[in-house]
């Protein structure tokens, strides 16, 4: 299964774009970046290719805040922010952490998708899912070493498919008040609505995450 893993984070390296960022958390019983954002595809490529298996813990809601830290704290990011986790074990955490995790990642408007693999021992992510759809990720239950390969490259579509428009408002003074905005999205002929109040202040341009 570890191999299959190895082989979708290949696969997700390879699709990235010149102006994607990723970077690379591993955990067991502890957790650690092995590779930051500002690594090369290269740095990437030798990271995924050192990993092995260690420890008997699943810090995956440390890992979690790890990844966010890593969002909020590194430079040159657009707002297309996503975290991807893959899962072969149980997250070690209560019903607190979880709901404490969601409410921590709906705040910095951070999507977690999820792929985890469900065996006898662990046949079903309930925490995983409630994580990824409360964070509007996706969540991806696997049975086989083909779909844990399959699930782990969807990683980097999930992130590229993402739509982020960005916009300046040149007819607007920055005066500092809090103004109503609101915004139509139309992906494929469907329409959707985004309405915000959002206060003008002296940096433009202004970022919008749909």
């Amino acid at each position: 299964m570890f191999e299959a893993l190895r082989q979708g984070l290949r696969a997700l390296v390879d699709k990235t774009r010149p102006q994607d960022r990723v970077a690379l958390i591993s955990y067991s019983d502890k957790v650690k970046v092995e590779a930051p954002f500002s690594s090369t595809r290269a740095e990437l490529g030798a990271k995924i290719e050192n990993l092995v298996p260690s420890g008997s813990g699943t810090a995956l809601y440390k890992a979690i805040a790890e990844a966010a830290r890593l969002l909020r704290t590194s430079d040159n990011l657009n707002r297309r922010r996503r975290i991807v986790v893959v899962a072969t074990g149980k997250a070690e955490g209560n019903v607190a952490t979880l709901n404490d995790k969601v409410a921590s990642l709906q705040r910095e408007g951070l999507a977690v998708d999820c792929a985890a693999f469900a065996s006898r021992r662990i046949p079903s992510f309930a925490s995983l899912q409630t994580l990824a759809e409360a964070t509007g990720g996706e969540y991806s239950r696997v049975t086989s070493e083909q779909e844990m390969q399959a699930a782990t490259e969807r990683g980097i579509d999930w992130l590229q498919r993402s739509p982020v428009v960005t916009f300046e408002l040149r007819h607007l003074t920055a005066d500092g008040k809090r103004h109503d905005l609101g915004i139509l999205f139309v992906p494929t002929g469907q329409v959707a609505h985004v309405a915000e109040t959002l206060p003008f202040q002296e940096r433009l341009p202004w970022w919008l995450v749909a």
